[in-house]
């Protein structure tokens, strides 16, 4: 879902999961050296994969069902915000 990416897949993920945690947007590109456009290019990206990420957060970083859920709550409200 991520592939053609110069940016390893760990921080990608890494990235979109402190989001979800509840840090801002500019506080995380601060954090992890990233643009802002690259962040939210991320985002939509993980939204356009829902199943293939969903199983990556399973298996590759052991997350349970309700830590995925809240993910994806979070994806839906900033597709939102964003207009997407």
């Amino acid at each position: 879902m991520f592939f053609g990416l110069r940016t390893p897949m760990d921080k990608i993920v890494g990235c979109l999961t402190l989001l979800v945690s509840g840090m801002g947007t500019n506080a995380v590109c601060r954090a992890q050296g990233v643009k802002g456009d690259t962040l939210r290019s991320w985002v939509l990206l993980a939204a356009k994969h829902v199943n293939e990420f969903t199983a990556y957060l399973q298996q590759e970083m052991h997350l349970e069902q309700v830590q995925i859920d809240e993910f994806w709550s979070f994806i839906r409200k900033k597709r939102t915000l964003d207009g997407g």
